[in-house]
């Protein structure tokens, strides 16, 4: 029986301005699990959407994997701070939990968090089970 717990890592950019979300991919190199236009948004806060996720981990350390996952990413950085900037757009990276059966190991190192700065993005966690 497995006892670890199952968790993804997501990159959620958003945008107030109807900006042309489906242009990011080869703007920041990643190819998004979805896009979300701004006259496809729904709910009363319309916004337009580029998701990225990566595959599910079993572990009950999210650190050194987190870490890893930004320090991947590394390179496509480069352009987000300038595209979040043009387009008014928000830098949202989280932890989703799918599966718990102990309790997570949750900590950010400095490095970490200078990553995170430097897109002054948003961390979050969430319990998706």
């Amino acid at each position: 029986m497995d006892t670890k717990n199952e968790f993804y890592f997501e990159l959620s950019l958003t945008f107030e301005s109807d900006a042309p979300v489906e242009k990011l991919e080869k703007l920041i190199g990643l190819k998004p699990q979805k896009i979300v236009k701004l006259s496809e948004s729904k709910g009363p806060i319309k916004t337009a959407k580029f998701f990225y996720k990566t595959d599910t981990f079993k572990s009950f350390y999210t650190d050194k994997l987190f870490k890893e996952f930004l320090l991947s990413l590394k390179d496509n950085f480069k352009a987000i701070p300038e595209i979040l900037r043009e387009w008014k757009g928000e830098c949202y990276f989280y932890i989703v939990f799918t599966k718990m059966l102990d309790k997570p190991y949750l900590s950010l190192d400095s490095e970490t968090i200078k990553l995170l700065a430097f897109l002054n993005a948003n961390y979050d966690i969430d319990f998706n089970y």
